[in-house]
């Protein structure tokens, strides 16, 4: 098993939305802005209304199947995370402070809203995909080196690391392969050749998808299911529902570990041959792997 390593999409991104990137974390990084936990919690806030507005224009100009579920599953686990940070912040009694960080992300935004309603069809579903991968990347790259760091109390910090988890892990899983058909697809827009559509087509076509994506929750001391049957390449997300801490171990050689996984986090393995694994915090938990 070995963890997910995300496909290089920002090779494929235009020089525009590279730059709206760019923007982002330069915004998050210049002068090593010093941020309050309240300004932190803005931050976080803005980042996730960003999101949600960008998929609202896809779900309005779009008339690609595949990317109106994209961004329908964009909107749903911002609007999530945007709950869970609301919950956190009225119970430690914080309230989000603008800042020039999170004033940053919105003028930018603004600016890629705008650069979307100036597109459509096929133009614009390849232009709103190249943003969600930069976007996210930013994003990623922001909480890692800005978020976590200067975040002050325990249980903000906590919560920016499940969200980290979630983004890096648990939401590419389940959008990587939309993402990896439509980016085939949206490639024929910049074909001048008919020779060359026809090869990207036939490259585009569902058969060519590697792998699937399954889910193992960690609930009422089990693995649910406890055991699955995968190909090899095929992804493991395993998301902890209980209210407690677990760990997932293949039990043989301890060749690889999630190690601790608090309640709501997730772990992402890549199936490589068949492994028992077993929860080593409460040992008469176990599950099977199965690999054909």
């Amino acid at each position: 098993m070995k963890k997910m390593t995300i496909t290089r999409f920002a090779t494929m991104a235009v020089t525009a939305l590279v730059c709206t990137a760019l923007l982002f974390t330069n915004a998050t990084a210049k002068d090593s802005p010093k941020l309050t936990d309240p300004e932190i919690a803005s931050v976080a806030v803005v980042a996730n209304q960003n999101d949600i507005g960008f998929a609202e224009i896809a779900k309005k100009k779009s008339k690609n199947a595949d990317v109106l579920k994209f961004a329908e599953t964009m909107a749903s686990d911002h609007k999530a995370i945007i709950a869970q940070a609301v919950a956190l912040v009225t119970k430690l009694n914080v309230t989000p402070k603008d800042n020039a960080v999170s004033k940053q992300m919105v003028s930018d935004a603004d600016k890629t809203k705008k650069m979307l309603n100036s597109k459509s069809g096929k133009t614009f579903d390849k232009a709103y995909i190249d943003n969600e991968v930069a976007y996210h990347k930013a994003v990623i790259s922001a909480v890692e080196t800005l978020l976590v760091p200067q975040a002050k109390n325990g249980e903000l910090k906590a919560l920016f690391n499940q969200i980290l988890t979630g983004m890096a892990g648990n939401l590419w899983a389940k959008c990587r392969g939309s993402l990896y058909l439509l980016f085939s697809v949206f490639l024929l827009v910049s074909c001048s050749s008919t020779s060359e559509k026809a090869k990207l087509k036939e490259s585009a076509a569902p058969k060519e998808i590697p792998y699937q994506v399954y889910t193992v929750e960690i609930k009422d001391m089990k693995f649910v299911p406890d055991s699955i049957t995968v190909k090899k390449g095929d992804e493991v997300v395993f998301v902890n529902r209980d209210m407690v801490t677990h760990c997932v171990t293949e039990e043989k050689s301890k060749s690889w570990t999630s190690s601790a996984l608090p309640a709501g986090e997730s772990y992402l393995l890549v199936a490589e041959e068949s492994s028992d694994y077993y929860c080593a915090i409460h040992q008469v938990m176990k599950g099977k792997i199965i690999v054909k």
